[in-house]
């Protein structure tokens, strides 16, 4: 924490927080901009759940007051479920497909993926992180799955029916994004084996983050000493984790578009 400044400024959360915010095309959650403000340059205040409550807290009040551009700030705890269009009677139902038409003409997009002889679908754990991974990959028309903690055998299987039954004659490959915990690791290794378990197709698997070379470099947060998983993984990795949201946005979507780039014939 720099010297003589303290973790309930709130004006300087503000200017810190805006200063973040100002260093991204994208938008951000309250949880990324908390890794930039604990991570160097920054490293505003400790890394204890306390100070992260007292920091949220704040922000939602300066997001409120907005001393901070609410417009700037993602947040993926409510989703919204809309009606489907509607149309004000019969007779009118022309006039509005000529206006849909014409849109529909433009959105025309050739398959870029037809000849690669291969498939890509991304799996991403964190739901909050998907907007920012998607403005990579549907560049690419890769589609992305979200997890949001552990996927039911029926969801596994519904994605894996759906995969198959329009690319079971390509390489299927599998782009991975999760947490580095006790639950991010298992999540990973029990989708590996259902994909290989059930799928008939063969399943390529790419961890492209969060990988055991780069935790060194990331802020991390203290073991839960709860739960099944714990003893394996504190003989392994010890009693720290690392959350996917601590990567910067831009180093987190570079990732992506190398490991989409990585598979993509350019000549074809």
């Amino acid at each position: 924490m720099p010297k003589g400044v303290k973790a309930q400024d709130y004006k300087v959360l503000v200017k810190l927080v805006t200063q973040i915010l100002d260093k991204y095309e994208t938008n951000l959650t309250i949880r990324q901009i908390y890794y930039r403000l604990i991570s160097p340059s920054y490293q505003y205040f400790p890394r204890t759940g306390s100070m992260y409550n007292s920091y949220e807290n704040k922000m939602v009040t300066a997001i409120e007051k907005q001393d901070i551009d609410w417009r700037r700030i993602t947040d993926y705890s409510r989703r919204v479920i809309d009606t489907p269009i509607t149309y004000t009677g019969p007779y009118n139902f022309p006039d509005e497909l000529n206006k849909e038409v014409p849109q529909i003409v433009a959105r025309y997009t050739e398959d870029l993926w037809e000849m690669q002889g291969l498939y890509l679908r991304i799996f991403c754990e964190k739901s909050a992180l998907a907007d920012l991974v998607a403005e990579v990959s549907l560049k690419y028309q890769v589609g992305l799955s979200v997890g949001g903690g552990y996927s039911s055998f029926t969801r596994v299987m519904n994605e894996v029916d759906r995969i198959e039954k329009k690319y079971m004659d390509r390489g299927i490959v599998i782009l991975y994004l999760g947490d580095w915990d006790p639950t991010g690791l298992d999540i990973r290794e029990g989708l590996q084996k259902r994909l290989k378990t059930y799928g008939n197709s063969t399943f390529k698997f790419d961890n492209v983050a969060l990988n055991e070379k780069e935790l060194a470099v990331l802020p991390a947060n203290p073991t839960k000493k709860v739960g099944p998983r714990y003893d394996k993984y504190h003989e392994l990795h010890g009693d720290r984790t690392w959350e996917l949201d601590a990567l910067p946005p831009n180093i987190l979507q570079t990732r992506v578009e190398n490991a989409i780039l990585k598979y993509i014939d350019a000549d074809i």
